[in-house]
């Protein structure tokens, strides 16, 4: 969460926030992304369909922006809808199309980002027949000041989806049984490659998605009869009126309080291909979609925050890397084509393989080692990894290599198979971009690497395919690489003496914190980093100084320009000059320091200690 709760980093769509529970977020260039509850606006008896009688009516309560990405076979379609609340909640249901996000965008000095942002515009129109929020240039937009952030949609663990069976008004109906439904998505009936048996692979049991149970719920599907009627682009409609329906037969006023997941079939004719919102449950299909596990991991990797994968910047590129899931990988049912994960990018943030993750930073410490597919990451050993990070400019896309092994719950990979793939992507919820698939011998140049006048070089020396032992040997270079494999750095035993003296800033751009600086929430430069956030605007500036002035991470991406005062406080130095995380350490939520460190996430205020003790406390990451 953000903001001295744990993050949910947000995506191409995402969870909403309560009014009654005063869920509101901080603004202002947030490049990682909050998780909140989806809302009700059904509480205290309040039956919204009966509600609905106006045709119109302009917004009254801030709403929440999200990106809503549908895949369709011709590729994906973006648009922005808003979450509403409270009296306009009843308006038009849970959520409305933007039509003038333009004027939106221009407001926000075009920095929009997904599920980070409540916006309240006079004179909006809610159309609540067209599900619909217009705003012109005549409204006065304005973005509320937002507080309460929560956790991040967890990736671990037992996850309990529901499938529902939706039959509209008019009596038309998925084409699959609920049965069948049940079978492709959980193998209740012995289908071997379904949502279920991904996940679980993939994540070698570290998530586990079950059916859920309940109340008129067989094997995890439930089959719910709408209001709404089955006509082309009829989907938003089914989506408002089935959410309000199953928190009435659940007796809930959040479903993401009970279920992980919730995965939602239409009838044929209604919708294209399928769509989610980022960090909440939901996910809706097309008929027949529902049956693929190509479509069904694609969309619920986007409730775990996992954006597009495309390849190269071209239109043909979109969502064209088709290495993972993450990529258009079209309506695959069985066999090896439903049988992979995710690429390097989506691999280092997804939480399932944080132990064997290595940041390198080839202009301190050349690197060369061992690369191990996903697929067998319960097989490795020693120091090998799974993915190599290579920090990009600030601001702009690192970079992920993984080795693309055609092995385990990753044997059918559609392409690049057996190669090391480099991919590019900003922190958090980002389109991933792949730049180079490597074989055996050849190499990838990054080109004056953080403008430090030499190029960086990812070579790859071996490649053996074994689907038992197989591995890549990289080697990552500062220059060009040499006929023998590059030797890292030693790492020195002894803790570096530290200066009583400032720091001075480098000329390759170095900058040190003001380690005393707190915002007026508390939060320091540590806080803003590891969420990846700033203040450009100042709105919780301390006697005038923002994040923007002192914290390098922050330095100019807004207007303040104040210099950072330097800090005269010598950070800690451990006495073997290393760390060790306490591996038998968990907090209230049973998040160990795996989970923290590839969430990118601390503890500073004990919010989950145990004990007295927090992630600050046991977690190298936090320290």
């Amino acid at each position: 969460m953000f903001f001295n709760i744990k993050l949910g980093l947000l995506a191409a769509a995402v969870a909403a926030a309560s009014a009654d529970d005063g869920n509101l977020r901080k603004l202002h260039d947030v490049r990682s992304h909050e998780t909140h509850d989806v809302r009700s606006h059904g509480k205290n008896g309040v039956n919204r369909v009966e509600s609905k009688s106006r045709s119109g009516g302009t917004q009254t309560q801030p709403c929440v922006l999200v990106e809503r990405v549908q895949e369709t076979e011709e590729g994906a379609e973006k648009s922005w809808y808003c979450l509403l609340k409270g009296e306009d909640a009843l308006e038009a249901g849970f959520s409305v199309a933007i039509e003038g996000i333009g004027f939106v965008n221009d407001a926000y000095d075009g920095k929009l980002c997904s599920g980070t942002i409540e916006m309240l515009a006079t004179n909006a129109v809610i159309n609540s027949s067209e599900l619909t929020l217009t705003i012109t240039a005549d409204s006065e937009i304005t973005f509320p000041p937002v507080q309460n952030r929560r956790k991040l949609k967890s990736s671990t663990g037992i996850q309990k989806a529901l499938v529902v069976r939706v039959t509209t008004s008019d009596g038309k109906a998925p084409e699959p049984s609920a049965a069948q439904m049940s079978d492709k998505v959980f193998g209740t009936s012995g289908d071997i490659v379904n949502a279920k048996s991904v996940f679980e692979g993939c994540s070698h049991g570290k998530m586990k998605v079950v059916p859920a149970t309940g109340d008129g719920v067989i094997n995890g599907v439930i089959e719910i009869t709408s209001s709404a009627v089955s006509i082309p682009k009829g989907d938003h409609a089914i989506y408002n009126d089935v959410l309000e329906k199953l928190e009435t037969h659940f007796s809930v006023t959040d479903l993401a309080s009970i279920f992980e997941f919730v995965l939602i079939g239409i009838p044929d004719g209604t919708m294209k291909g399928a769509w989610a919102y980022a960090q909440t449950p939901y996910s809706i299909y097309g008929d027949p979609n529902i049956l693929y596990p190509t479509m069904t991991v694609h969309e619920m990797g986007h409730n775990l925050n996992l954006h597009h994968a495309n390849e190269g910047t071209s239109k043909e590129g979109v969502n064209g890397d088709h290495q993972g899931m993450m990529g258009y990988v079209i309506d695959h049912d069985e066999g090896l084509a439903a049988k992979l994960c995710y690429n390097p990018a989506k691999n280092y943030y997804i939480g399932w393989y944080s132990d064997r993750l290595q940041d390198v930073k080839p202009q301190i410490a050349e690197y060369s080692g061992k690369l191990i597919g996903v697929g067998n990451y319960d097989k490795i050993s020693g120091d090998d990894k799974i993915v190599l990070k290579l920090a990009g400019p600030p601001g702009d896309e690192d970079y992920y290599i993984g080795y693309n092994h055609a092995s385990g719950w990753n044997e059918g990979t559609h392409e690049s198979i057996n190669e090391v793939t480099v991919v590019k992507q900003k922190p958090g919820f980002e389109i991933s971009t792949k730049v180079a698939s490597l074989k055996q011998g050849q190499e990838y140049k990054i080109s004056n690497y953080l403008d430090l006048g030499k190029d960086v070089t990812i070579k790859v020396t071996q490649v053996d395919a074994n689907t038992a032992t197989g591995f890549a040997a990289v080697q990552i270079c500062f220059g060009a690489c040499g006929s023998s494999p590059a030797t890292p750095a030693p790492v020195s035993t002894t803790p570096a003496p530290v200066s009583p003296t400032p720091a001075p800033v480098s000329p390759s751009g170095g900058c040190t914190d003001d380690a005393n600086w707190k915002d007026t929430d508390d939060w320091g430069c540590a806080e803003y980093k590891s969420n990846a956030v700033c203040d450009p605007y100042g709105d919780w500036a301390v006697d005038g100084v923002s994040a923007n002035n002192a914290c390098c991470h922050c330095k100019g991406s807004g207007p303040s320009s104040t210099p950072a005062p330097v800090s005269t406080t010598p950070a800690p130095v451990s006495p073997s000059g290393g760390c060790t995380d306490d591996a038998n350490w968990k907090d209230t939520d049973d998040w160990g320091c795996a989970e923290y460190k590839s969430n990118e996430m601390c503890d500073p205020n004990g919010d989950w200690a145990v004990n007295g003790v927090s992630a600050d406390n046991a977690c190298c990451h936090c320290k």
